[in-house]
């Protein structure tokens, strides 16, 4: 009840920014890991994993590399490698 007390006193526009920038650095082609998926997710194959924060500047300037790394890895019949990432800013660092 404390956190929807305190999130009524922030402004609208921070609040609407830090969604948009959540929602913008969201996985596109790779999976999306969370604390009750990552076991059974991983449990089979080679992964890369990248624990990225849509709040962090690193992060969002690497989004696109990701995205095109992503992409090419879903064209090819088989990877070897598959994709996932972590949200850190949802799920801290797993």
């Amino acid at each position: 009840m404390r956190l929807l007390a305190s999130l009524t006193r922030l402004p609208l526009s921070l609040l609407i920014t830090s969604f948009a920038l959540t929602c913008s650095s969201l996985p596109v082609r790779s999976a999306s890991l969370t604390p009750d998926n990552f076991k059974s997710t991983i449990a089979k194959g080679v992964w890369l994993i990248e624990h990225f924060s849509p709040y962090c500047p690193h992060c969002r300037a690497f989004a696109p590399t990701w995205e095109k790394l992503a992409e090419e890895n879903e064209k090819a019949v088989d990877p070897g490698v598959r994709l996932a990432q972590v949200n850190c800013a949802v799920h801290g660092g797993m």
